[in-house]
């Protein structure tokens, strides 16, 4: 057989190229626009045992044309040849085929009837083209495992209709990439799948489209499924749509824990899913490194909660040795919009949907690994329509310089943050709000409450920007955001981290709050008492860690109204007195930073004056200075120590001292 291909001369070129994209480690490739129709149309019907198979036996070449297939179906459109007289033809050991070793099909024998199936087995590079449409049972693509094929169907302005499944790379190890264009002249060929298409069953399996539709009714996209299943969908192009009608699993329950299964909705084409939406998941099992990319104007419209980046299972079992899912992300990017409710707001989860009781299964036993997943916000991108946003242990939302209409944040694991966020925040004890005040502000519109033993960790530096907490009800695209008004701070942690320049100022508006905040709580979440700042229980932060000079201090004022400040305090580290007592006891007295150790040292001096740096040594053990001071003031400098040198006077002929700071 002659596989040579010359579709690439011929055949549109994909020359649009993506924006990077911020994902786990994944390669992607580049698009072009293609006028292309896709429909996927529901569930399909039950496919007979004996349904006959057609196999491609040629490089490139025409659909509707029988010496392209090798098949087990009689040639009806001849009498004399009912007893099934045909060419031997012999086809690869691995195709799973219920294909006679003859068969070859006579006059009209091509697949083009609702109980035959059409695969694709060639390990090459090869044109599919349609010159009429057609009506078959399923579309498998099945090149054996361990080779490739790089398939381009041309539905040359046709109609391609399987009625039951659409399969790409259904064999373990093996590569398959489909381009599905259209050379007709009024470029409206469409393809229709009335199964649930799934991309990379068993191999990698990739598909491009721009344009058309992909609408299979109740059925549902899934991408990486079976043994090491890994799939790439992309959907590129305002006139391309994605409707499943039912759920989208990006990383289906594959069997060998693969990675990098991904859905791409870019450049304004749409993508609609009305029932069980997981990145990094399917029913039964966990996957790891997969992504969900909205960008470049494109949207993204969910219906169903909760929706899930992470794992939401039903049927988890840790007989494999654990479930694994971590590391997936969904990112909304450059005008990208992820709406998450098309009726009423709807639950996100970002983590492990069990932990919070969102699953239909409670949480395994041990519990599954489901850390690192991720959903990334990035400058122009949207995501609208949740209800409550849970985030668990270990993983993130990461709100950089997007939008993020969420009426409730539930963070148990991490906030990073710089942009809008439309509703309320909660910080629970073990989380962390990092806000990026070097890269731009945080805008909370409806309320923060960070509990004991949450943690703040903020930026300082010569670009700073204040968190605000904004002024409470408001409404965006159509999206009432209810809210608390309250701004509660109970004994959280905070962390200074020094983003370049940070002595340059005296002081840090670490928040601005609305004025009209009216007086009180969280009520029964808080029950704490209030006053009429509209602050909660305002008993500030504990010292954590910092990447900072140790000779910088901070005090936290809340005496201004509307703000809350960090005050910077230069300490001075040096030695302000050396004291003869009247028993010849000597008391050195310093200043310098909280939180820093010192030993005092000494050396003996010449008679003339002079004395020698290198010849001192400890006469103390570790003096440590406390690390906090009471109510809101951290590090409160300078602090002033002391230490008596027993008899220190009695040295001759004289006696030089100093403080070294240990570890500086």
């Amino acid at each position: 057989m002659n596989m040579t291909d010359k579709s690439r001369t011929t055949n549109p070129v994909f020359t649009k190229k993506f924006t990077s994209l911020n994902l786990s480690p994944f390669r992607l490739r580049h698009v072009a626009a293609i006028a292309v129709a896709l429909m996927f149309l529901g569930a399909g019907r039950c496919v007979a045992q004996d349904e006959p198979d057609f196999v491609w036996i040629v490089g490139n070449g025409t659909w509707n044309t029988g010496s392209s297939w090798a098949t087990n179906l009689y040639d009806y459109y001849n009498t004399n040849t009912m007893a099934e007289t045909c060419r031997a033809t012999s086809l690869p050991n691995d195709v799973n085929t219920n294909l006679n070793a003859c068969g070859f099909g006579g006059s009209g024998s091509f697949p083009q009837d609702a109980y035959q199936r059409a695969l694709f087995t060639n390990a090459a590079t090869y044109t599919v083209t349609m010159s009429g449409s057609v009506s078959t049972g399923s579309n498998v693509f099945q090149n054996a495992s361990n080779t490739a094929a790089i398939v381009t169907l041309d539905l040359n302005g046709k109609t391609l209709e399987p009625q039951d499944s659409w399969a790409v790379a259904t064999k373990r190890g093996s590569t398959t990439t489909v381009y599905i264009v259209d050379s007709g002249p009024l470029h409206n060929g469409t393809l229709k799948v009335h199964g649930n298409p799934t991309i990379g069953v068993n191999g990698f399996g990739t598909v491009y489209f721009n344009a058309g539709t992909i609408d299979n009714g109740g059925g549902s996209v899934n991408l990486g499924t079976g043994d090491d299943g890994r799939g790439i969908l992309w959907v590129s192009g305002s006139s391309a749509w994605l409707q499943p009608n039912s759920q989208i699993s990006v990383g289906n329950d594959p069997q060998g824990d693969p990675q990098g299964s991904m859905l791409v909705v870019s450049n304004g084409a749409h993508a609609f899913c009305s029932s069980s939406f997981r990145v990094g998941s399917g029913s039964g099992k966990g996957g790891t490194s997969n992504n969900l990319v909205v960008v470049d104007g494109a949207t993204l419209t969910c219906d169903s909660g909760p929706e899930v980046i992470g794992l939401r299972s039903t049927g988890v079992t840790n007989s494999d040795g654990g479930t694994l899912c971590f590391n997936n992300v969904l990112l909304v990017k450059g005008g990208g919009l992820w709406a998450c409710a098309f009726t009423s707001t709807k639950s996100v989860c970002i983590g492990d949907a069990a932990w919070f009781g969102l699953s239909q299964t409670t949480t395994a036993t041990p519990p599954a690994i489901c850390t690192g997943n991720v959903l990334r916000i990035m400058s122009d991108g949207v995501v609208t329509g949740a209800s409550t946003m849970y985030v668990a242990p270990s993983n993130n939302v990461e709100l950089l310089g997007g939008r993020l209409e969420a009426v409730t944040i539930s963070n148990w694991g991490n906030m990073i943050a710089y942009g809008i966020h439309g509703g309320e925040e909660r910080v629970f004890a073990g989380a962390m709000l990092k806000t990026r005040n070097s890269l731009g502000k945080l805008t909370i519109s409806n309320g923060l409450w960070m509990v004991t033993n949450s943690v703040l960790e903020v930026e300082l530096g010569t670009n700073y920007n204040a968190t605000e907490i904004d002024f409470g009800d408001y409404t965006k695209q159509g999206h009432l955001r209810g809210g608390t008004n309250r701004f509660t701070v109970d004994q959280a942690t905070l962390n200074i981290l020094d983003s370049g320049g940070l002595t340059n100022r005296t002081s840090y508006d670490l928040f601005n709050y609305a004025t009209n905040m009216p007086p009180g709580g969280w009520g029964a979440w808080a029950g704490d008492a209030t006053n009429a700042l509209g602050i909660t229980n305002f008993t500030g932060f504990v010292l954590g860690k910092r990447d900072t000079s140790p000779r910088i201090g901070y005090t936290v004022d809340t005496n201004l109204f509307g703000k809350v400040r960090l005050l910077v305090k230069g300490a001075i580290f040096r030695i302000t007195s050396v004291a003869r007592q009247a028993n010849n006891d000597v008391v050195i007295t310093w200043t310098g930073p909280l939180g820093v150790t010192n030993r005092v040292q000494a050396t003996a001096g010449s008679g003339n004056g002079n004395y020698s740096t290198n010849t001192f040594a400890d006469i103390t053990s570790d003096i440590i200075v406390a690390t906090q001071s009471v109510g809101n003031a951290l590090w409160s400098d300078p602090s002033v120590s002391t230490y008596t040198d027993p008899k220190g006077a009695t040295n001759q002929p004289a006696r030089y001292y100093r403080i070294r700071q240990v570890g500086q």
